[in-house]
């Protein structure tokens, strides 16, 4: 009797088939979607259009997660760590001591040749395209279009539109397609390795290692030890009426009161306050209450982020946008 001729795509397949038996054996299941994304490993090539692939590896857990790159040209490696919606981003040595990445830039960009600077600033650029959480939240609407003989899933927001596919044995990832909706850019992600964890680890960044909400919180308060203690005693009173139940903290429903009081939207006021006790709150300490000077870099920066007209060393421009923000236009003292 001749030998049978397989395919490549019959190969697959019976493959795929042995796999799904063994699996079902085992009572293992096929993981669904957000569960693939969530609690792994993995190694990524990412590419997009005007860059050619960049390697970098992945580590998420729960509702954290972070980047590693490792910069070939000096044995060090770039890391990301996303964690409570803040970055925190350093470089590790090859003799293991950190250093924070602004620091390492801020020396490097002096100098250190062009073709070492590129490749950090293309990592950063395409990694801050790439958030999980959001990917994880879009991949729990996606639709099932395709489950033979891998598992291809679609997803669209206003924003971006997503191809999911996914081993169709395991569930785990394979690729992921982003598209986005005003600029048709496409970022390709191409899983090379893959592993589940075990359970949730606690991913932490170096001791001493800022965050860049901190950084700039940091900035902030150092701003405004320089205002006059007249804008600071108007700053505090702000803040004391905020803090509805005089407790010496603000927390997410005194915000979401003040908002409301402010005419703002009830959606906006919650959505505002989950942002803020998410990316400030203390995983230690569920209250979601936040100390006044916390509550103040806080809102200095997000007040003075991108924004012309109001600066943190301005005092009269911060406290009217503070005013407007939390006490609403009737309210702002015009000077």
């Amino acid at each position: 009797m001749p030998p049978t001729h397989l395919t490549p795509a019959l190969r697959r397949q019976l493959s795929d088939e042995a796999r799904k038996l063994l699996f079902r054996a085992h009572g293992s299941d096929i993981l669904d979607l957000p569960t693939s994304l969530q609690n792994m490993r993995a190694n990524l090539m990412i590419q997009t259009p005007r860059n050619g692939p960049l390697y970098v590896q992945l580590v998420a857990s729960g509702l954290n997660y972070m980047y590693r790159y490792h910069l070939e040209a000096i044995g060090a490696d770039i890391l990301v760590l996303v964690r409570n919606g803040s970055a925190t981003k350093w470089i590790t040595y090859a003799t293991g001591d950190h250093e924070a990445l602004n620091v390492f830039l801020a020396d490097f960009q002096l100098h250190d040749p062009q073709q070492l600077n590129e490749p950090v600033l293309k990592f950063l650029d395409i990694v801050a395209q790439l958030d999980v959480l959001d990917i994880i939240q879009v991949s729990s609407e996606a639709i099932l279009q395709q489950s033979e003989p891998t598992r291809i899933y679609t997803a669209t927001t206003p924003l971006q539109s997503y191809r999911f596919i996914c081993d169709g044995a395991t569930g785990c990832p394979i690729s992921i397609d982003c598209i986005s909706q005003q600029d048709e850019n496409h970022i390709k992600i191409q899983v090379t390795y893959y592993n589940r964890l075990v359970s949730q680890v606690v991913i932490e960044a170096p001791l001493g290692i800022l965050s860049d909400v901190e950084r700039m919180m940091k900035v902030a308060m150092e701003a405004y030890s320089t205002w006059s203690y007249e804008a600071q005693i108007q700053m505090q009173n702000l803040i004391d009426e905020i803090d509805h139940d005089r407790d010496g903290f603000v927390g997410r429903y005194d915000l979401i009161e003040q908002l409301c009081r402010a005419k703002h939207s009830l959606e906006a006021a919650r959505r505002t306050a989950k942002e803020m006790t998410r990316i400030l709150g203390d995983n230690g300490n569920p209250s979601e209450e936040i100390t006044y000077d916390s509550f103040l870099a806080f809102w200095m920066v997000m007040l003075a982020d991108g924004s012309q007209m109001c600066d943190i060393n301005d005092e009269i421009a911060m406290l009217k946008a503070f005013r407007q923000l939390f006490y609403g236009e009737q309210n702002i003292i015009r000077v």
